[in-house]
Formats: structure tokens, C-alpha cells, sequence
């Protein structure tokens, strides 16, 4: 019997026009932190594990993130999400908008969304001298199907959500301001 490991799945949104970088950046970490995703440690909105950034004649980013959403009223399992974005070739280019020139990043950004369900985060049922032998039955067959899939399924909703509102947010070219769209999009009158 293989181990559970609670993979909902990835997801990827490959972006290739001008746009603002950080407050496509500003607008992903509010919608998570609505949406209940906090730090794998401290509990708090600062889950950068990776930002660096290559430059030259272009521009090149990594940015990773990592981070947990609590099951309310669970302590055996949590959502998990890691986000990378990827750019290249970045560079600043100069776009006319309602008669004025603004400046915005251009280049091939891909942001992947990989989330999973993590069993026994805290690790009591594997230190447990009795609960440890249950641990694989309870994943695989106790809970399974019927449990674990409706949560997964949520998992996977957010990250397609996320995905749509960032096309959404992209479609708009970024110059928009960032809490007025996020405010649109989550009372559902996005145009």
C-alpha cells in the first residue's frame, strides 16, 4: 500500500505581456491572506522562502513561496500551497495609458501553483507508540475517499480561482490600482 501524500495537483498561468510586477505581487498576497493561507511557521503573512534576482542586459526573478492553510476545527490536516514565480528577459518598458506614459515590467513570467494536503503535520500520530501503526489505514482507506477528496477538491478550487483572477488581473494590464480590483473581485462583479 503506498503512503498517502495528498497531492491535489499544479497548476500554472505562463504570462507574456507588459505588466506590473509588484502589484501583481501586492494582489496574489492579499487574496491569499483573505483567503486564510499564512506562514509554515510563524503563523503570519511572510512566507517568501526564495527571492532572487539575476541581472543583466534582462532581468531574471525566482520568487518561492510557501505556505499553509489551517482546516478549521482539525489538528490532523492542513492545506499547503507553493507558489514559484519565474521571469525572464524582464525589462521596463514605457506604455501609453489614458494619455500618459507608465512604466511597467515586460518579459515571460510563469507563476506555478502546487498545493497538497498534509496528514499528521505535527507529527503526534507517527510519535504515538499505538497511533503510528493506524497512521497509513487511517490515510488510506479510514477517510480517504470520502474526507480527504472533498478537502482536496477545495484545495484545487482555490488554486483554479487564483489562477482565474490573475488572467483576470493580467487581462486589465496591471496599471489598475491593486485593492480596488481585489475589492471587484471578491464580490463578484468582475468585468
Amino acid at each position: 500500500m503506498r503512503a498517502y501524500d495528498g497531492e491535489v495537483g499544479e497548476i500554472t498561468v505562463k504570462i507574456e505581456q507588459p505588466f506590473h510586477l509588484k502589484n501583481l505581487y501586492i494582489f496574489m498576497h492579499n487574496w491569499l491572506e483573505e483567503n486564510g493561507f499564512i506562514d509554515m511557521d510563524e503563523g503570519s503573512d511572510k512566507w517568501e522562502i526564495l527571492y532572487l534576482e539575476k541581472v543583466g542586459a534582462t532581468k531574471e526573478y525566482w520568487i518561492e513561496w510557501e505556505l499553509r492553510r489551517p482546516v478549521e476545527g482539525n489538528t490532523y490536516y492542513r492545506n499547503r500551497l507553493n507558489i514559484k514565480f519565474h521571469l525572464v528577459y524582464g525589462k521596463k518598458v514605457e506604455v501609453m495609458y489614458e494619455g500618459h506614459k507608465v512604466k511597467l515590467d515586460h518579459g515571460e513570467l510563469e507563476v506555478t501553483m502546487h498545493g497538497w494536503l498534509e496528514t499528521d503535520y505535527d507529527k503526534k500520530w507517527q510519535k504515538h507508540w499505538f497511533l503510528k501503526k493506524f497512521k497509513n489505514l487511517y490515510d488510506q482507506r479510514i477517510f480517504k475517499e470520502e474526507f480527504y477528496g472533498q478537502h482536496e477538491t477545495n484545495l484545487y478550487r482555490l488554486m483554479y480561482e487564483l489562477q482565474g483572477l490573475i488572467k483576470k488581473y493580467m487581462k486589465v494590464r496591471c496599471i489598475y490600482p491593486v485593492k480596488d480590483f481585489l475589492y471587484e473581485a471578491t464580490q463578484g462583479v468582475l468585468k
